[in-house]
């Protein structure tokens, strides 16, 4: 709950910005107020935590609490990160080879049209 997130827009100077903790219960309030339904261009982490009094490296020490703090933002919230990748592309559907191959067959060949008159069938050569 004591992770503030802010939240940047394209073209806009103005930025949305709230702890996680009222972010989970209205997830509205880091919408761009002007156009809530603007993508967000960036997101900035900020977590907020005493920093130790004490000089040395005991408990309670200004170096083990920040060690502590880092050690437990990288844990909580960088590990788990993965850089964006675009989807992968779609390929095109393949068309049915069957109905490509009878779309690509030849039509029956009939009688060249400059051996018979129109109107005239085809000539068949007498059997026997």
């Amino acid at each position: 709950d004591d992770l503030r997130i802010d939240v940047s827009y394209p073209n806009a100077r103005q930025t949305a910005a709230d702890l996680l903790g009222v972010a989970r219960d209205d997830p509205a309030r880091l919408l761009y107020e002007p156009d809530p339904r603007r993508a967000p261009r960036s997101f900035t982490l900020t977590l907020a935590r005493p920093m130790g009094r004490k000089r040395g490296k005991d408990e309670g020490s200004f170096v083990r609490e920040t060690r502590g703090h880092v050690f437990d933002f990288y844990r909580d919230l960088v590990q788990n990160l993965k850089p964006w990748q675009p989807r992968a592309p779609r390929l095109r559907e393949e068309p049915d080879p069957v109905a490509a191959e009878a779309a690509a067959a030849d039509p029956p060949k009939l009688a060249e049209a400059s051996s018979r008159d129109p109107g005239e069938a085809a000539r068949r050569e007498p059997v026997g």
